[in-house]
């Protein structure tokens, strides 16, 4: 059964199909995501394009100040100000989606299947890293 989200409005609906599930999560810890987020770090799932639908009409900011150097297109909703998805031209099939637009749908998230940008994670020295899942201090792997 494909899995469904919304953004806080519900003026943007996502599915992502049964072929991309179940979601591999990660933590990025990059300091835009993590300013988008509006927190320590953001909950991501890199998920075939093929597999993505997006209803409505998201925003774009195109953001060139990143922690990997390269740009990326952040969409985001217009009107409520939800993260939607970010896509890099570093990895054209793939989107990077945001868990959490799917809270009313997702249950229980399992830990990240790896941790991403850990470099900054200094900044909060109360955050640990969770053990038996990869770091990688800037991107990820290939």
């Amino acid at each position: 059964m494909p899995l469904q989200g919304k953004c806080l409005c519900e003026k943007i609906a996502v599915t992502v199909a049964d072929e991309s599930l179940p979601l591999q999560f990660a933590s990025c810890y990059c300091k835009n995501c993590s300013t988008t987020a509006g927190s320590p770090f953001s909950m991501v799932a890199y998920v075939d394009k093929a597999h993505l639908k997006i209803e409505g009409q998201p925003k774009i900011y195109s953001d060139s100040k990143t922690d990997s150097g390269g740009s990326v297109y952040r969409h985001f909703c217009g009107d409520c100000g939800t993260p939607v998805q970010t896509l890099a031209p570093a990895i054209p099939d793939k989107a990077v989606v945001k868990v959490g637009l799917f809270s009313d749908s997702l249950g229980d998230i399992n830990k990240p299947a790896v941790e991403l940008f850990t470099v900054n994670r200094q900044r909060f020295p109360w955050l640990e890293s969770i053990e038996g899942v990869p770091q990688c201090e800037r991107n990820p792997p290939s």
